[in-house]
């Protein structure tokens, strides 16, 4: 079996997302890929969603942006990036 070894990067934007952040960040983590990174960003939601966030902080390999202000889903993009 060839081992998977290139970085894969994924990248998940939240604003408001309270609902589904945690699965988001949950089905990322449950990739089969051996090599990644995850980066979440927080467009500077008004929910529960940074506490979630901030609460999953016990997942290893996780990079999490805050926005100090709703910026909008470009520029967390370009965060991400």
């Amino acid at each position: 079996m060839k081992k998977n070894t290139g970085l894969v990067t994924i990248g998940i934007l939240c604003f408001n997302s309270e609902d589904n952040i945690l699965r988001a960040i949950e089905s990322s983590i449950n990739q089969s890929w051996v090599n990644k990174e995850i980066i979440v960003v927080d467009d500077k939601s008004t929910d529960n969603s940074q506490n979630i966030i901030m609460d999953s902080r016990f997942y290893k390999d996780i990079i999490f942006i805050i926005n100090s202000k709703n910026m909008g889903p470009a520029y967390s993009r370009n965060l991400i990036i």
